[in-house]
């Protein structure tokens, strides 16, 4: 398994958006596939927010994660947000989610970040278990999700 900035290989813009809008189109009613590929195109990055990474497995792409600035129309106050954390449906249950969230949580404290959130329609559990607490839960968009919060020790005093 590697773990790589989506600008490393912008060959997978394509692929990585159409995961995203199957995935999530119903959050963004107005959202096309085109418009996805735009928003994913415009996370392609390194060294700032907003930024993506891909997780490959022999090679091939098997998950991705986001770091993006916003991510909830209704909490445009909190941010950054981890999103787009998705692992192909043949490579579940193999690790790959939590890899990529750690790896997520290292970009954060790289970028100086000390609190990071996510909102989730049903892994809340995975996220709990990689340190994220709750700290609400709403109707978004016509779907019950839990927001999730990441403090981030980044050992300054």
């Amino acid at each position: 398994m590697e773990i790589d900035y989506l600008i490393d290989d912008e060959t997978l813009i394509s692929t990585i958006a159409g995961w995203i809008y199957d995935e999530w189109g119903k959050f963004s009613p107005s959202r096309t596939l085109a418009t996805a590929h735009e928003k994913v195109r415009q996370t392609v990055g390194r060294t700032a927010i907003p930024l993506t990474l891909v997780c490959k497995v022999e090679g091939k792409p098997a998950g991705t994660a986001s770091i993006d600035v916003a991510d909830m129309s209704t909490h445009l106050e909190l941010g950054p947000w981890m999103a787009s954390v998705y692992v192909v449906p043949s490579m579940r249950r193999r690790g790959i989610g939590a890899a990529l969230c750690r790896k997520i949580k290292e970009e954060l404290k790289k970028q100086g970040v000390e609190r990071a959130y996510l909102f989730t329609p049903d892994q809340e559990k995975l996220y709990a278990r990689l340190g994220w607490k709750p700290i609400l839960s709403e109707d978004y968009r016509g779907e019950p999700v839990v927001v999730m919060r990441l403090d981030l020790d980044l050992g300054l005093e």
